[in-house]
């Protein structure tokens, strides 16, 4: 509970100073619509804020590390991507505020000038690249509980969570190997192994036990010779 409360105090911050600003300025326009709209939209930026945050403090945490071969790529396009979508957002709150655009109205029906538009245009295009190009840049990991066991899987092109055509999401450090945004040292490692199907499975205990199957072939490469597995 204080961890959630920690991440969202950069938010509630970010939010309430914009409201000050909104306040300070405040004009016709500032009604219960408008605040209305405030509020949904700062939903959506508390997510993004957040997620912004973990991306910046894993990467502090990553590059503190010893010997570190670990692409960062991903991490580093989040935080850009969400730095677009918030100055969006905020920059359509303000011309909103003013009366240039309407949030909720389809953006065929306002009447907004040449630049306005232009600048949205390009936001959204660099938004897509950001996103398209973090998705080929390694998979995000999403680590599940079976039998008390917490698994790990790296799988080849998964389309909601990234893919590695051109890039890892994983690597190494002096002591241990960094899957995703989890940190494992040699010595929790207990077993590893190639599979049947080329796989590369590791088992450990670290605070509970742990099982990574890694079939991606750029990591599965990279991990054979990292792990000294037999080809």
């Amino acid at each position: 509970m204080k961890k959630i409360f920690k991440n969202l105090r950069g938010p509630v911050a970010i939010t309430i100073m914009f409201l000050i600003i909104f306040v300070f300025l405040k004009n016709d326009n500032f009604t219960y619509i408008f605040l209305v709209k405030f509020f949904l939209m700062s939903g959506i930026n508390f997510i993004i804020l957040a997620r912004i945050e973990d991306s910046y403090s894993i990467l502090n945490r990553i590059k503190k590390l010893e010997k570190l071969d670990f692409p960062k790529y991903k991490d580093i396009t989040v935080i850009l991507i969400g730095g677009v979508i918030l100055f969006v957002t905020y920059l359509s709150l303000f011309l909103d505020y003013f009366g240039v655009i309407n949030i909720f109205q389809h953006l065929r029906e306002v009447d907004i000038d040449i630049f306005y538009k232009t600048l949205l245009v390009i936001s959204l295009i660099v938004l897509v690249i950001f996103a398209f190009s973090s998705n080929i840049s390694g998979i995000i990991i999403r680590p599940y509980f079976s039998n008390g066991v917490e698994i790990f899987e790296i799988k080849e092109h998964n389309l909601m969570y990234g893919n590695e055509i051109l890039n890892r999401a994983t690597g190494r450090f002096k002591n241990g190997i960094i899957i995703g945004y989890y940190i494992f040292n040699f010595k929790d490692i207990k077993e590893k192994y190639k599979d049947n199907f080329g796989n590369i499975i590791i088992y450990g205990y670290q605070n509970h036990p742990f099982k990574i199957v890694i079939s991606a072939s750029r990591s599965n490469a990279y991990f054979y010779d990292v792990l000294n597995i037999l080809k």
